[in-house]
């Protein structure tokens, strides 16, 4: 039979080696055999490199939604001595737990359902979390179908749920749906439970609806259903962004492979119309006139906390020329007027899914020529 140790010392008080212990229980005829060390975790932290993680971002190593969810950080090593918790340890400990306490279910089962656990956790506000049970009872439904026969559902729930994770990582890619890609980066963050449910009508029926709203149902373009994700888009950001452009475009057969220029362009009606109808944000301030100076108007949509989307023309922000078909679409997160009488205007930009990026300009005149619209809306 196998004798733990620890378990011995729980009845006989000593102080004694583990030799001097095998010693005299064989000397009183209790032959002892050998001694195995025994490891709650195996290979203990053998090899274990203790840090501190002091920062961690993003890290796109592909376009595949894996590899995007993968994350960079830079370390400082430090004693152990300093380190009270461990990320490591804790994950196998959290591992053996679960294992234990669920002896029917396989790791990997014990796993995913932490993470979820974990998403659940941190998730904030409540239609976050819905979004996110919502996600994952139509990824373990086995009875769903899909429309798209090239794009898999483990890959379009991967791409979701990363979506869902950091609405900000919307990349427009090699498309023009700068507008489009705006208006999903809104609708995540206000309502997420009605662009997944969205999302998830648009993959598996082709389209979606707006109960009693015949007029906003929004169609995939039949086209697009053979095909592979196209031009750099996520595979959720294929089906649902190709689907609204084709369905708020006067051409009403959008196909990233041919339409460019204004063939994808988004107006901002369309912008309101689809964030109001669908999701239910209201728009709380729009210029009169675009041609007038609304440098102040925007810094104050910003003081109230209304996300303010900025429509601007390419050639003035970057030559200072005129163009009729560069124009591009961002959040704008800040506007600064400098003392020296220069502007800073800070973008979330769907051109890379880019935070803070920041735009200079030479004076408030040529930041209102490069501005061509706004529009405010309250989150």
């Amino acid at each position: 039979m196998k004798l733990s140790l620890n378990w011995l010392k729980q009845y006989v008080d000593t102080t004694l080696s583990v030799q001097e212990i095998d010693d005299l229980l064989t000397n009183i005829g209790l032959e002892v055999e050998g001694q195995e060390r025994f490891e709650s975790l195996e290979g203990g932290l053998e090899g274990l490199v203790v840090g501190h993680v002091v920062e961690c971002v993003p890290h796109r190593v592909s376009e595949h939604p894996k590899n995007k969810k993968r994350k960079t950080g830079n370390i400082h090593q430090k004693d152990q001595k300093k380190l009270d918790l461990i990320e490591f340890y804790i994950d196998k400990i959290n591992k053996k737990l679960n294992d234990l306490s669920s002896p029917n279910m396989t790791s990997s089962e014990s796993k995913n359902g932490q993470a979820k656990e974990n998403k659940l956790q941190e998730s904030d506000p409540e239609p976050r979390r819905n979004a996110y049970i919502t996600l994952w009872n139509f990824s373990d439904d086995p009875t769903t179908k899909t429309e798209w026969a090239e794009i898999s559902k483990e890959d379009f729930v991967l791409s979701l749920d990363a979506l869902l994770t950091d609405p900000s990582r919307i990349d427009q890619a090699n498309t023009n749906l700068c507008g489009i890609a705006t208006t999903c980066k809104l609708a995540l963050e206000y309502n997420p439970k009605a662009f997944t449910d969205l999302a998830i009508q648009l993959y598996t029926k082709g389209e979606a609806r707006v109960e009693g709203r015949p007029d906003l149902t929004i169609k995939v373009n039949k086209d697009l259903l053979d095909d592979k994700t196209f031009k750099g888009l996520d595979p959720a950001l294929y089906v649902i962004m190709c689907a609204m452009r084709h369905s708020w475009n006067s051409y009403y057969d959008y196909d990233p492979h041919t339409d460019t220029g204004h063939e994808g362009f988004t107006y901002p009606k369309d912008v309101t119309g689809i964030l109001e109808g669908h999701f239910g944000v209201k728009q709380e301030y729009s210029p009169i006139s675009s041609w007038d100076d609304n440098f102040t108007e925007i810094q104050y949509s910003i003081s109230q906390n209304w996300r303010v989307v900025g429509l601007f023309d390419m050639s003035m922000v970057s030559s200072n020329t005129i163009s009729f078909d560069n124009w591009h679409y961002v959040e704008i997160q800040s506007l600064v007027e400098n003392s020296d009488k220069t502007v800073t205007l800070t973008v979330w930009n769907p051109n890379g899914g880019i935070n803070n990026d920041i735009w200079p300009f030479k004076s408030r005149q040529e930041f209102h020529n490069a501005l061509r619209n706004f529009i405010a809306y309250g989150l």
